[in-house]
């Protein structure tokens, strides 16, 4: 105030204002005035933000005893005040410049590598509806059903689109049926009921449909029941749906509007303007996706063992420890030069790839002809709704690509993509750089298999190993490897980014770097491969990814939610993001305590000071002060109960090594890379004994000690382990083992007592606090001793 005061007084003496004793009090009286309001309003502030957090924290704990797990979440964002959400979006963020429909029309005219999908644009509107978008354009250009005969939407072909006559009703009187129905489409009506109601079933939820469209939650209640509905009206339900069915049937058309998306526009945070700054989530009618998943799944498909994407009991770690364990024995390999790794990519994939080509996809898996006839018109079909801001709407046609939003969809890719990533491997192995050099093949003696691994294939990012002599002999298989991969991929139509292509070389020192494609290190399916080997810059990117993840939750963390919530929280976001795709990486001892370093800062911060525990000490001249002492890390992982980062790796590499033996057809090109010899070794991997030898890599070392661990706790399996060693994976005992028996909280000597033990206690009288006040007397009267001593 003094200061204010002052600064008033020389500003009016400057401009030659006169100044007396009364006009200096009452400036001084209006400032004053001033700050105490600035004060109260600051408190107001502060006590409102209190009330708010309070009513978040009540929301949070009443969710918790519904065991409402999506109302939790949704609380602890509010309390986090960040405006994070899942997916890196950002909810409060708004565009500085929004793309119209104008905009998009232009973009998606343009060729899929491009970024566009070669669309048509079928109708405008400039007035919007509401519920349909463009009802009144559609109707006149046929491309929608009129809204009063919704289930005989005869929508189809790619220059067609037509709508149901007008003369057909909703209701269909019983001698129409018989004389529409022949016993087959029928029989094939029911079943495609029956499809659709378990297909539904794995619908998540609290999804948004198009506009035209119902969320999953009410066709499930509709199709499986409620308290609220009759039986009577279930089977109506029932029967107006299997009507539905029928008439697709008779017609072997879908409806229009099971083929057609509503395009929504998120943006990437990719610093690019305009439609490449922003991504099209598309929103597709549940019925319809939920039944054609369902019938696509009435055919099976047989993927080769080095793709590991949208197929059934594979994972993208697979990928990423067959890299890792080429690359580390590579380096042993008696060739003359040095290996490389080449990671590709596709501009656009999905939105690229022809239609022939997913035709072709879809005509392989030998459906009926039924059942082929529909998907084929499902593929032709795709229609696509842009929406604007304000009325703006917009019908397109998309010339090539995949269904936006289609279940089916990365499968189809897949499918086509794999075709033509065969024929390359097949080019290069029997062109003229494959015929002179040794191929990076493994042989499994006990089961008399050689395989090659050079390459594997996760959606659309390919990755190959080879081996080079010189910088001339790597540029030259370089671009004998592009030549040959655009020319099969121009067959799908689809085109590499080549901004995104990199080459890993095992010494760079030998190879210009100054060439942009090559690298020290780069990364490959979310996980960071380097020259040497080296896991460290992993590391660095597992703290990083598990920084941002706690940052999520910034405020979150020190509120006053339960604990227990926030451990789950934590376990769920920040634990999973540090350590994601490490099971396929060899750990040692200075990476696992940095990781378990980084954790324990988090529990301490998460238990908002319960880490730590008062004593009242006196000085030399009788003065008493408190001392706070922090509670060891065994004691914080007990109370939280989060085990070590190292037993928690453990348990999952062995839960992972259960399911690539449980799921022996998936799993066999990752159990062949552990157990079996490249053709340049001598020396077998494991013996036939089930024994390590001195030439086994350090994964199947990780992976033995694991599983020695876990047989430690169970003295029943010991001996069977003990006489067939590695090969006990293959026994119906090793599968009955449970992952969590090898997670541990580093218990000492020093701790005494569990907390697991006074917990289970008191569970049944649901005292919690109680069982917690024990273990901390007990442990604290412990160490009180330790220090008489």
């Amino acid at each position: 105030q003094r200061w204010l005061l002052l600064h008033c007084c020389e500003a009016a003496c400057e401009k030659g204002v006169t100044l007396n004793v009364h006009s200096v009090l009452q400036a001084w009286t209006i400032v004053a005035r001033l700050q105490r309001i600035e004060k109260r309003l600051g408190q107001a502030r502060r006590s409102d933000k209190q009330k708010w957090r309070a009513y978040c924290v009540r929301q949070l704990g009443g969710a918790q005893r519904r065991h409402d797990f999506r109302q939790m979440w949704f609380w602890a964002r509010k309390l986090s005040d960040t405006g994070l959400g899942p997916h890196s979006r950002y909810y409060g963020y708004v565009a500085p410049v929004t793309p119209t429909v104008h905009d998009w029309i232009e973009y998606l005219k343009k060729p899929g590598p491009q970024g566009g999908c070669e669309a048509k644009l079928l109708a405008t509107k400039e007035v919007y509806d509401g519920e349909i978008p463009m009802l009144r354009e559609m109707r006149e250009v046929g491309a929608l059903r009129s809204s009063q005969h919704a289930p005989f939407a005869y929508g189809g072909g790619r220059q067609r689109f037509f709508s149901a006559s007008s003369s057909v009703p909703l209701n269909i009187q019983k001698k129409q049926q018989q004389s529409w129905a022949q016993l087959h489409a029928t029989q094939e009506a029911s079943e495609d009921l029956q499809r659709l109601l378990i297909g539904l079933r794995a619908v998540r939820p609290f999804k948004k449909p198009p506009p035209w469209g119902l969320p999953a939650e009410i066709w499930k209640t509709l199709l499986y029941g409620h308290a609220a509905l009759s039986i009577q009206a279930v089977n109506i339900v029932h029967k107006l749906l299997w009507y539905v069915f029928l008439a697709i049937r008779i017609s072997a058309r879908q409806p229009i509007e099971w083929t057609t998306s509503m395009a929504a526009a998120l943006p990437k945070h990719n610093g690019k303007k305009s439609c490449p700054g922003f991504r099209l989530i598309h929103l597709l009618e549940f019925i319809g996706k939920s039944w054609t998943s369902q019938l696509w799944k009435e055919s099976s498909y047989k993927q080769p063992w080095w793709s590991f994407g949208f197929a059934p009991h594979k994972r993208r770690e697979q990928a990423i420890l067959q890299q890792r364990v080429l690359q580390h024995r590579l380096h042993g390999a008696p060739v003359h030069g040095s290996w490389f790794f080449a990671k590709k990519d596709i501009a656009n994939a999905f939105m690229s790839i022809k239609k022939e080509a997913l035709h072709a996809a879809i005509h392989n898996r030998n459906f009926q002809r039924s059942h082929e006839m529909l998907l084929h018109q499902r593929v032709d079909d795709s229609l696509v709704v842009l929406k604007g801001m304000g009325d703006d709407a917009a019908l397109l046609t998309t010339g090539v690509g995949c269904l936006p939003g289609d279940t089916a969809a990365p499968q189809q890719f897949a499918e086509a993509y794999n075709g033509a990533l065969q024929r390359w491997d097949t080019d290069i192995i029997s062109g003229n750089f494959g015929k002179v050099r040794l191929p990076l093949a493994l042989h499994d003696s006990r089961e008399d298999i050689r395989a090659d691994l050079t390459m594997t294939v996760l959606a659309d990012d390919l990755a190959r190993a080879g081996y080079c002599t010189s910088s001339e002999d790597l540029f030259r298989q370089i671009q004998m490897w592009d030549s040959t991969l655009d020319r099969h991929l121009a067959t799908l139509g689809i085109s590499q980014n080549l901004d995104k292509s990199k080459f890993l070389v095992a010494n760079p020192s030998d190879f210009p770097l100054a060439h942009p494609s090559i690298c020290k290190q780069l990364e490959y399916v979310g996980s960071v491969l380097s020259h040497d080997g080296s896991i460290a810059p992993e590391i660095q990117q597992r703290l990083k990814k598990a920084k941002r993840a706690w940052m999520t939750l910034r405020k979150f963390w020190s509120s006053a939610a339960p604990e227990k919530f926030k451990v789950t929280c934590y376990r769920a976001l920040v634990q999973n993001a540090l350590l994601s795709g490490l099971e396929a990486a060899v750990l040692d001892k200075e990476h696992i305590d940095k990781m378990e370093m980084q954790q324990m800062q988090y529990l301490r911060k998460l238990m908002c000071g319960g880490a730590c525990y008062k004593t009242l000490k006196r000085t030399l001249d009788g003065r008493q002060y408190v001392q706070f002492n922090a509670l060891t890390n065994q004691v914080v992982r007990e109370l939280t109960g989060v085990p070590t980062l190292q037993s928690e790796l453990s348990a999952r590499r062995l839960k992972w090594l259960q399911q690539l033996v449980r799921w022996y057809s998936a799993g066999a090109p990752t159990l062949h890379l552990l157990e079996a010899k490249f053709l340049w070794e001598s020396e077998e991997q494991i013996s036939q004994t089930g024994k390590l030898t001195q030439a086994t890599n350090p994964w199947t070392l990780q992976f033995y000690s694991d599983i020695k661990t876990a047989v430690r706790k169970l003295p029943h399996l010991q001996q069977l382990f003990g006489s067939i060693g590695w090969w006990f994976i293959y026994t119906e005992e090793f599968q009955t083992i449970k992952p969590c028996v090898i997670k541990s909280y580093d218990s000492a000597a020093a701790v005494v007592v569990s907390y697991e033990d006074f917990a289970k206690q008191f569970e049944t009288q649901g005292d919690t606090r109680t069982a917690k006040s024990l273990f901390l007397d007990r442990y604290y009267r412990h160490l009180a001793s330790l220090t008489q001593e």
